[in-house]
């Protein structure tokens, strides 16, 4: 099983165990892949079947992701979305739903409570579809930028004509001259 057949697998699990109980409607055509997700921050999301030529929903989760629980969690709510429509966005019928369900926190990026009911159902999903088939990846910071170091120079008789060069450059053609033919001194910082 790959991790797309698995959340396909769940997204039935979650029908059958919170829409189809509760009268509510899932859209027929709805794709879920594990993809990068407009956002900063976002780990999830769901894209309106009027962005697709064949009116399909696309749900991404976010490849960082790997805790079977949170992701069935994501899942959820994503669906939520698909099901009230994404006009709603977190307020109105997908607040209600949400809560009816028994996602925490806040809308924008619910939770799945410890212990909890949802807790222990999502569990059983995990548990009949085995362990969830993905490596995450793991976004390491980004390192600070490393410039060359710059030096600053002046001509000696024109003191409006100055100039920044790396200190490699310098170190290794030596220091420039300015159009005049003199020999440009470095600007010491004060």
């Amino acid at each position: 099983m790959n991790r797309e057949l698995w959340l396909n697998e769940a997204k039935i699990e979650i029908q059958n165990l919170y829409f189809q109980r509760n009268r509510r409607k899932l859209p027929p055509r709805i794709q879920i892949a594990v993809g990068w997700c407009k956002g900063k921050r976002a780990i999830g999301q769901c894209w309106d079947h009027k962005c697709t030529k064949g009116g399909t929903y696309q749900i991404f989760i976010c490849p960082t992701q790997s805790d079977p629980i949170e992701i069935l969690g994501i899942l959820l709510h994503e669906l939520i979305h698909a099901c009230v429509g994404l006009k709603e966005k977190h307020g109105g019928r997908f607040a209600s739903v949400a809560r009816a369900v028994g996602l925490k926190g806040q809308l924008t990026c619910t939770t799945v409570g410890q212990g909890t009911e949802l807790h222990q159902n999502l569990r059983a999903i995990t548990e009949k579809l085995g362990e969830y088939p993905h490596d995450p990846i793991t976004l390491e910071p980004r390192a600070a930028k490393s410039y060359p170091a710059k030096l600053a120079l002046v001509s000696p008789t024109e003191p409006e004509y100055k100039l920044t060069i790396s200190e490699s450059v310098y170190r290794t053609h030596g220091c420039p001259y300015d159009p005049w033919g003199n020999e440009m001194h470095l600007i010491t910082p004060k």
